[in-house]
């Protein structure tokens, strides 16, 4: 079973660092200097502590639930009283024993004593009582990354970084402060600590999570799978599971006895559509409802039952030359394609066949794009070029050299404007008048090649998905940036604007495909997850449907609803008061690779590289 949302909590101006529960009472430290309390019935901010000069980066409440202790890189550690119902929590006491940023606090069970690491290389004990340092370690470390009690508490172990050797956990004996142990084996500084009976457990930003045998103090086993720096972790009650957190994105559960991930249920695919033998670049819903189009690197198109995954007919062909991007033309009796060859191929949906080619790029054809009227045909290449053709007469109307190696074009709604996405030293995106050619604004913001572009419908805001992982929003009228969607970890590829007008879908080479609130820039529900890169992304008409094509040579389809409403945004569902049309947009591949357009028949533009 999926996590439905409950509640979005507001009130924290800066990164939630460290989250505690207690009760009925959640509290949250941030790097807006605070700390804030809430009631978990309703959801209500019920104080905020403040005191803090800098990021609070840990907190732990006391076992009684009335105390909490903080930490902060003011260099202070502090304890607050939590007392229920109280508008103002003051502040108990504040520990300034330090000379480094206090990166970990730590209670015992009794609450009497509170342990901490610090960037000034040592860990205490303190007395909450008297507020004295019962104990003091030089710990031997650059910096104390995280500390923490044995199960026992006769033990205290500190995980960190070290300058002068790989000795990066320590044990110790919390009676008298002698070194027990020194743990070798992580690589990369250690940020986390868990311990569960005779074993310890340690995340590391080598990306790796290691556990040892508290008796022997030998490695017991090394558990892989991360992509980044592990950052948290946390024992289950039994001691049978640990829960880790990465800088990679995602959350992870492994089993302690054996060091296996545990696989959690995840949103899977409705269907599978598998035939391709090299990358499927383009994916196109056709109409009525009941088949799916796609385009491969394999040189072929191929049309599929959507709800059997099977194949329809035999493949459509015209040489060997690699397909990049396919789109559907408005009347939806014609499919235009851009090849690796440079040729612009348009095809017969009833004839199945290729029924002209236009041939005047010069290098690899990576987007194409329908006016609204199916009149002409707008694509974009590597040659540096955009190019309008005539569809009855196979000529070129306007041809712009944009000073790119173009991955993206696409029209704006009332096509007055092209804009073409790529790169060319630190240019990535242009404006140009649809009727001139000339140029309108060059928009500065990606920091690398723009892979593909969509525009909403009621023409206010162009979006662009970049290899510099980001997706930008752009203002249509000043041209300024509006919004940075962060979350994908590698080159966004491929992005599409739901029939609705509310939700984006993006693709990615970091094998995921997203879903986003454009009304706020959110990420809704978990990443897609795919065995390979991804290409491209195409809503169906009714929005329900999201099809996405991937480098493992399949193409695949989700049930957006579903994902939608378990993310408790069933809002996002409804069409808002005025229709808006329909926007598809695909993209490229990797290094070398090229991206594309799409449009569908159910909407009135179309668009994407």
């Amino acid at each position: 079973m999926r996590g439905k949302l409950i509640a979005n909590l507001k009130g924290h101006t800066g990164t939630v660092n460290c989250l505690a529960w207690s009760a009925d009472v959640l509290v949250s430290g941030s790097e807006d200097f605070s700390i804030r309390t809430w009631n978990t019935t309703t959801w209500q901010q019920i104080a905020v502590l403040t005191g803090h000069n800098s990021f609070v980066i840990a907190i732990a409440i006391s076992p009684n639930g009335r105390i909490l202790a903080s930490a902060s890189y003011e260099n202070t550690a502090r304890l607050w009283n939590l007392e229920n119902g109280q508008p103002i929590c003051k502040v108990i006491t504040k520990w300034m024993g330090y000379m480094g940023l206090v990166t970990s606090v730590c209670w015992n069970r009794d609450g009497r004593l509170v342990l901490s690491g610090s960037y000034d290389r040592t860990a205490k004990v303190w007395d909450v009582k008297s507020g004295r340092i019962v104990l003091a370690i030089e710990t031997g470390l650059s910096h104390v990354g995280t500390v923490i009690y044995s199960t026992d508490e006769t033990m205290i172990a500190a995980g960190g970084y070290s300058k002068e050797n790989d000795d990066w956990i320590k044990i110790w004996d919390m009676r008298t402060g002698k070194l027990i142990a020194n743990l070798k084996g992580h690589t990369g500084t250690v940020n986390c600590l868990a311990w569960s009976a005779d074993v310890l457990v340690s995340g590391s930003e080598d990306f790796s999570i290691r556990t040892w045998n508290t008796t022997t103090w030998q490695q017991i086993a090394v558990l892989t799978g991360h992509n980044s720096f592990v950052i948290a972790i946390a024992i289950s009650p039994n001691g049978r599971i640990l829960a880790s957190a990465s800088y990679d994105n995602t959350g992870r559960l492994w089993n302690l006895k054996n060091g296996q991930p545990i696989e959690t249920q995840s949103i899977r695919p409705c269907q599978k559509f598998e035939g391709h033998t090299d990358w499927v670049r383009g994916v196109i819903h056709l109409p009525g409802g009941q088949r799916i189009m796609t385009c491969s690197r394999d040189g072929s198109l191929r049309v599929w039952n959507l709800k059997s995954g099977k194949q329809i007919e035999d493949d459509w062909r015209d040489g060997e030359s690699g397909l990049w991007d396919i789109a559907l033309s408005p009347d939806g009796k014609k499919v235009v394609s851009g090849s690796e060859d440079g040729v612009v191929t348009l095809w017969g949906i009833d004839a199945e066949k290729a029924v002209t080619k236009w041939t005047k790029h010069t290098n690899l054809a990576t987007s194409v794009c329908w006016s609204q009227d199916g009149g002409r045909v707008l694509s974009g290449s590597e040659d540096g070029t955009a190019r309008v053709w005539d569809v009855k007469k196979g000529e070129t109307i306007l041809a712009i050299k944009t000073g790119l190696s173009v991955y993206s074009a696409i029209y704006s709604p009332d096509e007055t404007m092209i804009v073409t996405g790529g790169e060319s030293k630190e240019e990535f995106l242009k404006v140009w008048d649809a009727n001139t050619g000339k140029l309108i604004s060059n928009l500065k913001g990606h920091t690398e090649r723009a892979r593909c572009l969509a525009w909403t419908a009621d023409r206010t805001t162009l979006i662009s998905g970049s290899h510099d992982h980001s997706i930008r929003t752009w203002n249509t009228t000043t041209w300024q940036q509006i919004n940075v969607f962060i979350g994908h970890t590698r080159h966004v590829n491929g992005i599409a604007i739901s029939p609705n007008g509310r939700i984006l879908a993006s693709a990615s080479i970091d094998d995921t495909a997203r879903l986003w609130n454009l009304e706020n820039g959110q990420p809704i529900g978990s990443p897609l997850k795919h065995t390979n890169a991804l290409n491209c992304v195409s809503f169906s008409a009714d929005g329900k449907l999201l099809a996405t094509g991937c480098w493992d040579t399949n193409a695949y389809t989700w049930d957006v609803s579903v994902i939608i409403r378990e993310a408790g945004l069933d809002e996002l569902l409804l069409n808002p008061n005025v229709s808006l049309p329909f926007l598809i947009f695909l993209l490229v591949p990797t290094e070398g690779a090229h991206y594309r357009t799409v449009t569908s028949p159910y909407s009135r533009y179309t668009t994407r590289l």
